[in-house]
């Protein structure tokens, strides 16, 4: 993964780093007030940094990747006609910020990011893992980052990260609905399977099971609306994807 591109950095060393990148900041009289408290709100000390520096760092909460990739899982389980739409509309510019801010990231920011996705990637890469909840997963997630230098604030920003991608995923989800053309129960069975397949208590298996009982109660006229794929090895990914806190993250975890 290419660390400056991960919506994780603002969340993980916005607070943290303000003060680091304040050394490398023009005026002088804004750095020396960074410095002088260690307790700065962090709008202040956000309105202190320079322009360049902002757009760094709000380049990179883009949430763009994942609400594409979410999307687009959606819509492999569901192939309707807003689909086509839907995947050519862009999420938030993430591609074109993203180029902007490249090689805007100060030296200890990346540091900093580099050791926290290390520690949640070497995590994420244990034995099991993937067959885990949401929530498991998230707990480990949140463990790890803990035993860290600053572990509580790490874990605090990990946590925020974490959240603002189903935010992203759910927003995805619910929009594909919205524009699919349908009865109300056809969106009310499409809205069922969105539910199961994010619910963040539930394991890849028991999302695919659950997905599958869902299926076995549909009317003729639903499936016909809808045009489900139902394959199994479909459910499977998607429950897969949408269990994966480590991709929401941008880890580039599988």
């Amino acid at each position: 993964m290419n660390c400056s591109s991960s919506m994780l950095l603002l969340f993980l060393v916005l607070h943290i780093v303000l003060l680091a990148v304040s050394e490398n900041i023009g005026n002088d009289r804004q750095a020396a007030a960074l410095r002088s408290s260690h307790n700065v709100d962090n709008d202040r000390a956000a309105a202190a940094i320079e322009p360049r520096q902002r757009r760094a760092f709000g380049a990179l909460l883009g949430l763009g990747k994942i609400a594409g990739m979410a999307t687009q899982m959606g819509c492999k389980l569901f192939p309707t006609k807003a689909c086509p739409v839907l995947s050519k509309i862009p999420f938030f510019g993430r591609k074109r910020r993203a180029a902007e801010s490249e090689n805007a990231v100060p030296a200890e920011v990346g540091e900093l990011l580099e050791k926290t996705t290390s520690e949640l990637k070497k995590v994420s890469e244990t034995e099991g893992f993937t067959e885990l909840s949401e929530l498991d997963q998230e707990r480990k997630l949140l463990e790890s980052v803990e035993k860290l230098d600053q572990g509580e604030l790490l874990k605090e920003k990990v946590k925020e990260t974490i959240v603002e991608a189903e935010r992203a995923v759910d927003k995805s989800l619910d929009r594909i609905v919205m524009y699919t053309e349908g009865s109300v129960d056809a969106k009310m069975a499409m809205q069922q399977v969105f539910k199961t397949i994010t619910d963040d208590a539930k394991t890849p298996k028991q999302k695919v099971e659950k997905v599958k009982e869902l299926e076995e109660k549909w009317s003729a006229e639903v499936k016909e609306a809808l045009k489900p794929n139902m394959d199994e090895k479909v459910i499977d990914e998607a429950a897969h994807f949408f269990s994966s806190v480590p991709q929401q993250i941008d880890l580039g975890a599988k």
